[in-house]
């Protein structure tokens, strides 16, 4: 049986970025399982790869993902 926490991990960013009042997000496009320590999990730094964080969850534009990298306030990584 799955626990709650492995239900939710999929349905929260593993990244977020936010900067010049803007956050993005990424998230992970297949399946994880907590505490497998077998599993490499990278990511690509480039815009089609994140999401806004709000509800229309919009695609990032190529200047967005720039600017909010320019001034980077807060790097968010999720761990589990």
């Amino acid at each position: 049986s799955v626990n709650n926490f492995e239900q939710n991990i999929n349905k929260n960013p593993l990244v977020i970025l936010r900067g010049r009042d803007l956050t993005i997000a990424y998230y992970y496009p297949r399946p994880l399982e907590a505490n497998r320590l077998d599993e490499d999990v990278s990511i690509t730094l480039k815009e089609a790869n994140f999401r806004f964080q709000t509800r229309s969850s919009a695609a990032v534009t190529r200047e967005t993902f720039l600017q909010t990298l320019s001034d980077l306030s807060s790097l968010h990584i999720l761990a589990w």
